[in-house]
């Protein structure tokens, strides 16, 4: 419900990221869902609803595409490594702790 809020905006991201593995181009890309997003916000319309009836984003992906793309579900962006960076930090403090225990005893 609170993702919903956002009209689909939330989604850009990942979006952009789909459209510009397709072909696009990242700064083309960005471009595009930036203008799309202020067109949601200022038009009070459904960010996604835009994005399906844009022309230049149905000439990369297809109605399945954008949907998948849009679905929070799918979409990790940066977690994985966020997840591993901070496994790693604390794998070191760990070690680190143990050292200063060790040398304690």
């Amino acid at each position: 419900r609170n993702l919903e809020l956002t009209g689909g905006l939330i989604m850009s991201e990942s979006l952009m990221m789909t459209l510009a593995r397709k072909g696009m181009g990242r700064q083309k890309a960005y471009k595009l869902i930036r203008d799309l997003a202020l067109k949601a916000q200022v038009e009070r319309k459904e960010f996604k609803k835009l994005v399906l009836e844009n022309e230049e984003v149905r000439r990369y992906l297809t109605i399945e595409e954008v949907e998948e793309a849009m679905n929070p579900g799918s979409y990790l962006g940066k977690t994985e490594e966020i997840i591993l960076e901070t496994v790693k930090t604390v794998h070191s403090r760990i070690g680190n702790f143990k050292a200063v225990l060790t040398s304690q005893l």
